[in-house]
């Protein structure tokens, strides 16, 4: 498999970002606090720290994305081990998380110079530190769940969110099930919160909602009169030329796509940006509360939300290597899949009351939210926003199933005399 292609990556403008972060003294405030310049747009400090790790070379970045993608698989595996009894589902499970692994929608993101790879990574990592925590419940496993989260966080901006919404999900579940835990899941609901201020102020500073707000403005917005009327009335720049022009782009072929670009960097749009940079996430957050049809996605055209399930979108090359065979099998779970093994789950858990009966559900629900999340967040690119969300649904079943299967073979054994 080839391992470096700057064809494929060189023309993105956050890649140019993270490079030119990465390249700053981590002991700087610049390196955390900076301001957009130019055409810079400061980044969440997680990859730009670990550019910096690999020198900021591109080759070596992604050789260092390839390992990290195989240390956090089996440090997810090895902690997904720990809840499966009968060795024989062990065995299965074992070898359908590394055969998902394999698969291009997956291993593809290790060979660009972008976040994606790392932050799935880091993903992987702080659901198997979470998994070790709730098992051995020790508190040198908690410092390590705290410093990937810590670390997972800040890949990007959105995770805290998710996060906060699944300690919020296990602050209630092991009040119901197990109070011994409590103090672990209030630790780092406590962690997340932290977080939370932390990074948004430095995302506030960086003006990292910007770009993203002004993309939802233009394609999402301001195509329904009603919609552009609301913030019309409450201090939005009357951009006529943006709702008349920009917003009639079909942004899906090439040529009309680097038309709208000229948003980012045409000085007429300034006091529009501004706006997004500033009043606009507020506006926009009371918007998403009051008008629940946008919110939920009810108004968007199913062709529009094909783009949740999006898989191999065309970022990295064409399939190869040893992905071919996974290529063949996945996606092979649908969101239907992980409706009934969550429900099965939850019938097996009203019996036995182990709470990480529940995990799964618990996962589904936060990457469900996930979807509403990214989706109002950037209209823009839902693709590559959103191209988790098979992955998670093919993990999530595999994960459910093994659970299952597990029980079915204990409660045989228990029947057997």
């Amino acid at each position: 498999m080839q391992t470096c292609d700057p064809m494929v990556w060189s023309g993105f403008a956050d890649t140019k970002d993270y490079l030119r972060q990465s390249k700053l003294s981590p002991f700087s405030g610049e390196f955390y606090l900076s301001r957009p310049s130019g055409n810079f747009y400061p980044r969440p400090v997680t990859i730009p720290l670990l550019y910096k790790v690999a020198g900021s070379r591109p080759e070596t970045i992604v050789q260092m994305q390839k390992y990290l993608h195989c240390l956090s698989v089996f440090f997810l595996v090895s902690a997904m081990m720990l809840f499966i009894s009968s060795a024989g589902i062990r065995i299965v499970m074992m070898l359908a998380v590394y055969f998902l692994m394999s698969w291009w929608n997956i291993v593809g993101w290790t060979t660009m110079i972008l976040s994606e790879s790392l932050s799935m990574s880091f993903l992987f990592s702080w659901l198997a530190s979470f998994l070790w925590l709730f098992k051995r419940r020790e508190k040198r496993i908690l410092a390590l769940h705290i410093i990937i989260t810590l670390l997972f966080c800040f890949t990007r901006d959105s995770w805290i969110y998710i996060l906060l919404c699944f300690y919020l999900m296990m602050c209630v579940l092991v009040l119901l099930s197990d109070r011994s835990l409590l103090k672990y899941s209030l630790v780092m609901l406590f962690t997340g919160v932290v977080i939370f201020f932390v990074q948004g102020e430095l995302s506030r500073i960086g003006q990292r909602t910007k770009l993203p707000l002004a993309n939802s403005m233009v394609l999402r917005v301001m195509p329904d009169y009603r919609y552009y009327a609301w913030f019309k009335a409450r201090g939005m720049p009357d951009e006529k030329r943006i709702r008349n022009y920009l917003s009639r782009l079909d942004v899906s072929k090439e040529n009309e796509l680097f038309d709208f670009y000229s948003l980012y960097t045409d000085p007429v749009y300034i006091p529009f940006l501004d706006w997004c940079a500033g009043e606009g996430r507020t506006r926009y957050t009371e918007f998403l509360a009051t008008h629940p049809a946008y919110t939920l996605l009810l108004k968007d055209p199913p062709w529009k939300l094909k783009r949740i399930w999006a898989v191999n979108i065309d970022y990295a090359r064409k399939v190869n290597g040893y992905s071919m065979l996974a290529e063949k099998i996945f996606p092979f779970f649908t969101p239907v899949s992980v409706v009934i093994s969550a429900i099965l789950l939850m019938l097996i858990f009203l019996k036995r009351k182990d709470q990480w009966l529940l995990y799964p559900v618990i996962m589904a629900v936060i990457f469900a939210i996930n979807i509403f999340l990214l989706y109002n967040a950037d209209a823009m690119e839902v693709e590559r926003h959103l191209f988790i969300t098979m992955v998670m649904v093919q993990f999530i079943s595999i994960w459910a199933y093994s659970l299952i299967l597990d029980e079915c073979v204990r409660r045989i054994r228990k029947a057997l005399p």
